[in-house]
């Protein structure tokens, strides 16, 4: 028990001695020495200015003060041990609100997917989901948790754990390959209308690799937005090429909707990291979350 003129630990001491009916028997009780005790309540008596035991050497009974204050002050240490309890709870048993920002893409094809196995096992935490392409200032808006795609991380601030890596590709609509042509190597894309992602720059450079030999072309923006769905739903219109993460192309992929272009070719891997501002052991709802998050990942990647 922490020492000192902290009034709540002088009040535990008085009512520890009344309960025991002894300075011996508190001291034992509290784990200290006899002397302690008494200067802690002679402490009290003199920051409330009136006699708490009236003692002599053979009894020690209460004054009226005294009698009121080991009755409340019992109550209220019941009360403390009651709301430290609780509190510690926390820690042990993830429960409270998860609020959560990502982009509209990754919030709807990897963060909600996941939502109703994690609520299920876990149906102390409720989860509040903000769906943006904004970057968010996670300290500034009360948020616990991050998860954004970038190459490379550049917020060293944070705390973060990389949750997946995410292919792109580059896809077209057959009606507008059958329009402007198929490219057949990277220069060829100068010469097409791409559809072009907009965060906090302009992703109008495309680099591709084949054979550890790398290309980066300057493409022409027919569209521009900061919604990777939009741009997804651009391309299957035949506006123009788009070049997008894996999981967002998959099901036009495979119904013919898209087509995918330059297949000898690879793009960049993009990570997804969880972002947070706090250490993810101190915050049991949290840990919970970038867990299952993590299980997820695996199992789809396996």
């Amino acid at each position: 028990m922490r020492r000192g003129s902290d009034f709540a630990y002088l009040m535990q001491v008085f009512c520890t001695v009344v309960r025991e009916g002894s300075f011996t028997g508190a001291a034992q009780a509290l784990g200290t020495k006899s002397p302690s005790v008494s200067k802690a309540v002679a402490k009290l008596e003199e920051e409330l200015g009136v006699k708490l035991l009236l003692r002599s050497t053979r009894s020690m009974s209460l004054s009226e003060p005294g009698e009121y204050l080991y009755r409340e002050g019992t109550r209220l240490n019941e009360r403390l041990a009651s709301v430290r309890s609780a509190v510690g709870s926390f820690r042990e048993t993830p429960k409270g609100r998860l609020t959560i920002t990502a982009s509209v893409a990754v919030g709807q094809n990897l963060i909600g997917p996941v939502l109703p196995a994690f609520m299920e096992a876990y149906p102390d935490i409720s989860v509040e989901l903000r769906l943006t392409d904004a970057l968010l200032d996670i300290r500034s808006e009360g948020i616990d948790l991050a998860l954004r795609s970038t190459p490379i991380l550049d917020d060293s601030a944070l705390f973060s754990k990389r949750i997946s890596q995410q292919r792109r590709l580059l896809v077209a609509a057959p009606s507008y390959l059958q329009r402007r042509g198929v490219p057949k190597a990277p220069t060829d894309l100068a010469d097409h209308a791409a559809l072009v992602f907009k965060g906090n720059k302009l992703f109008d450079w495309w680099e591709l690799t084949r054979h550890g030999k790398a290309a980066r072309v300057r493409v022409k923006p027919a569209f521009i937005s900061n919604n990777y769905m939009t741009i997804v739903q651009g391309a299957r219109d035949g506006v123009g090429i788009a070049n997008v993460f894996a999981y967002l192309a998959g099901a036009d992929l495979e119904s013919g909707t898209l087509c995918p272009l330059l297949p000898d070719y690879e793009l960049p891997v993009q990570n997804i990291f969880a972002l947070y501002h706090q250490r993810r052991e101190l915050s049991p709802k949290l840990d919970a979350f970038l867990d299952h998050l993590e299980r997820a990942g695996s199992a789809s990647n396996s």
